[in-house]
């Protein structure tokens, strides 16, 4: 499983790499003309753009987890729980 999730990861931060590569390739930004402060708020710009990609990927992740969790709990009841509960309701 933390395979899996080191795999989404870096998945996760090249799509955002190749994502703003591309942009910075169709609006003609030459880098070696950016100014240092330019350069920082591009790089600040990525990390955050990466930052939310990375708390998407764990929020889905986490989603996921539930869903299987919640799928185990209710495969484990019992038909006298099952019946224990409806003599509760009534």
């Amino acid at each position: 499983m933390e395979n899996l999730n080191n795999k989404l990861k870096q998945l996760s931060q090249e799509l955002v790499g190749l994502q703003v590569k591309d942009l910075v390739n169709k609006k003609g930004v030459k880098f070696k003309k950016l100014s240092s402060s330019e350069k920082k708020k591009l790089k600040t710009l990525f990390q955050e753009l990466e930052e939310q990609v990375n708390q998407f990927v764990q929020k889905t992740q986490e989603k996921a987890e539930d869903k299987v969790e919640d799928v185990e709990d209710k495969t484990r009841t019992t038909l006298r729980d099952v019946v224990k509960k409806r003599k509760e309701g009534k």
